[in-house]
């Protein structure tokens, strides 16, 4: 940062000038991002945050008792979290959920914070993001490797959350 000189005149101009800028950024107490990123070159410049939801699915004929999704994007870092409830898994995946709404540079794990009523005998649960897809792994008491797991049926609910980089 350049430092700061005071004139002869006694008034501070860069000084003025740059709080003028810090107030100007701020909107009712709340810096407010453009509707549309305005990138910077510089990758020590925050110019991106974006809030929102999305809907996580198993596809095919899969019902749900409820599901939501809601993301927070803070420049390249996206943390999705999800809650999920199936009806009936009908041909839906039983492993595998899609409709992520940023595409992870790199396989990422998650956290599976909850989850009862599962198709397999899991006693550990975990996920993982690749592309737009969360994939769910877990270990049986016997296992030794984490396997991806047949983990979803009818009645399945899960908690989960991942931060990944786009």
């Amino acid at each position: 940062m350049a430092t700061l000189s005071k004139p002869t005149n006694g008034v501070n101009t860069d000084y003025a000038n740059r709080i003028g800028l810090l107030f100007d950024a701020f909107n009712n107490g709340n810096y407010q991002f453009p509707a549309v990123q305005v990138p910077s070159a510089d990758a020590n410049t925050l110019d991106d945050y974006e809030e929102g939801t999305w809907t996580p699915s198993l596809g095919g004929t899969a019902t749900y008792t409820s599901r939501t999704g809601t993301y927070t994007k803070i420049g390249r870092k996206v943390t999705l979290v999800m809650e999920m409830t199936v009806n009936a898994i009908g041909t839906g995946s039983t492993g595998v959920i899609t409709g992520a709404p940023f595409t992870s540079a790199a396989t990422t794990a998650g956290t599976v914070g909850f989850f009862t009523g599962i198709a397999s005998n899991l006693t550990w649960a975990a996920c993982y993001i690749q592309t737009t897809s969360i994939t769910i792994t877990g270990l049986t008491a016997a296992a030794a490797t984490t396997p991806t797991a047949v983990f979803f049926g009818s009645g399945t609910q899960v908690h989960l959350s991942v931060t990944h980089f786009v």
